[in-house]
């Protein structure tokens, strides 16, 4: 994993000078898809024959964590394993695969009557990819379908702009709400999250934040419904920080419309964005390795 760090003086029209902290990763968002292809093949009682079909799971680039069988369900609650075991037309399911490919390998019974049936199936953060249900074709043929990210969900080496938004919804290209840059260039690729949805605390004005003696720190982890943090080492980063005011807006209440903060999955799974949690404080960051941090706090204050 490279990056390429650069801290970088920007003077944009209207705008205080402000300085950005760039870690730009090599990697694009990923993209999960998936194949059916029907195999016949004699059994080892003949002439009887038994179906197979086998789900060939594509990933753009090497899992991280890699999937389980386990992982996948069927409604989002039932493991693939457990339907399977209630489904007369299917006798089992395994699964196999490293690295970028998977495959989960569905078998009939040995009569040649039925061949099994693929239900629709879920991977955690993704919608249910219900294309697959029924299909059967050989391999030059087999249509390729792709899963889809669930809502306020952010994906695998994805990225997503955190605002001070003030309109209810946050999907809207409104340009009185959203910061000029980055986010209205890139409006399908980059997620956009509003700052309440991360912590309990109001978006601090970024610039008093980092200027004011003796600096700031802004801390970013993932969390499940207790508080917890969960996951690896850094699973989410901080990838860009803009903290300036437009100082033609000051005294609108709207001066923190330009300032943002880019963070960057660095998993090639989902995770869900109200378990991405932010803080800030004006004290020097402890050591934490499930914590990301950007803190402009001497050490000599610590």
């Amino acid at each position: 994993m490279k990056f390429k760090m650069t801290l970088s003086l920007i003077y944009i029209a209207l705008l205080v000078p402000v300085f950005v902290l760039v870690a730009t990763p090599v990697f694009a968002a990923v993209i999960v898809t998936a194949q059916v292809t029907e195999v016949v093949e004699p059994s080892t009682v003949p002439p009887a024959v038994q179906g197979k079909k086998v789900v060939t799971i594509k990933y753009s680039e090497n899992a991280d964590p890699e999937p389980a069988l386990d992982d996948f369900t069927t409604d989002g609650t039932q493991k693939l394993s457990a339907a399977v075991a209630e489904d007369e037309d299917t006798i089992s399911v395994t699964f196999d695969g490293s690295g970028d490919t998977f495959t989960l390998t569905f078998l009939g019974p040995i009569d040649g009557s039925e061949s099994p049936v693929i239900p629709s199936l879920k991977l955690p953060g993704y919608l249910d990819n219900s294309d697959l249900e029924g299909q059967s074709s050989d391999v030059a043929n087999a249509p390729t379908t792709k899963f889809l990210l669930e809502l306020n969900t952010l994906g695998g080496k994805g990225y997503a702009i955190i605002a001070n938004y003030t309109n209810e919804d946050n999907t809207l290209n409104d340009p009185a709400v959203y910061p000029r840059l980055p986010v209205l260039d890139e409006p399908d690729t980059i997620v956009r999250s509003t700052w309440s949805n991360h912590s309990n605390d109001p978006m601090p004005n970024l610039r008093n934040l980092f200027m004011k003696y003796p600096g700031g720190t802004i801390n970013l982890s993932v969390q499940d419904s207790t508080g917890a943090k969960v996951g690896g080492i850094r699973d989410v980063m901080i990838n860009e920080i803009m903290w300036a005011i437009d100082e033609s807006l000051v005294g609108t209440g709207n001066e923190k419309r330009e300032q943002w903060i880019e963070i960057w999955n660095t998993r090639t799974t989902p995770i869900a964005l109200g378990n991405i949690r932010l803080s800030t404080s004006k004290q020097y960051p402890a050591p934490d390795e499930e914590t990301d941090r950007v803190s402009n706090i001497p050490a000599s204050l610590m």
